[in-house]
């Protein structure tokens, strides 16, 4: 069963859902095992920034990135590049049709009412991927993905 047509919305995009990978030379981002969190109702009250990506061809939706806000932005908007970018790949090779193609609209940064809005649009598959930093640290990145919005 690895057709889109046969596949739940959620059962396909849990699958497609990037596994563990290399980030360019900042290391290793792993997805963390177990249930993510809910998504929080607030960024500004969680210290929290948003970008978001739409998913656009075979299906369409919406990929957002959270991260904190006293990160490097650029830095963590091109891992939700590559997380969005990872999840098309994926979504396409799922699908039953040879061409098919999923593409990735450039980054958009969401605002606090941006991002409320859509948190009511219904349940998004989230995974928290956890970012490994030199010092020791570990740097949590949450994916959220919608379909159809």
């Amino acid at each position: 069963m690895n057709s889109m047509e046969q596949q739940s919305p959620r059962e396909l995009i849990a699958g497609a859902l990037p596994g563990e990978f290399t980030f360019y030379h900042l290391g290793q981002v792993s997805p963390q095992s177990g249930e993510s969190e809910a998504l929080p109702s607030s960024l500004s009250a969680n210290g929290l920034q948003a970008v978001g990506f739409s998913l656009y061809g075979e299906m369409r939706g919406l990929a957002i990135v959270l991260f904190d806000e006293g990160l490097d932005t650029s830095t963590y908007t091109e891992l939700g590049n590559t997380l969005a970018s990872r999840l098309a790949d994926g979504l396409s090779d799922q699908s039953a049709k040879s061409d098919s193609i999923i593409m990735v609209s450039p980054p958009m940064p969401l605002s606090e009412t941006q991002y409320s809005i859509l948190t009511q649009q219904g349940e998004p598959i989230t995974r928290t991927y956890l970012h490994p930093q030199s010092d020791g640290t570990i740097t949590e990145i949450h994916l959220a993905v919608w379909r159809d919005v």
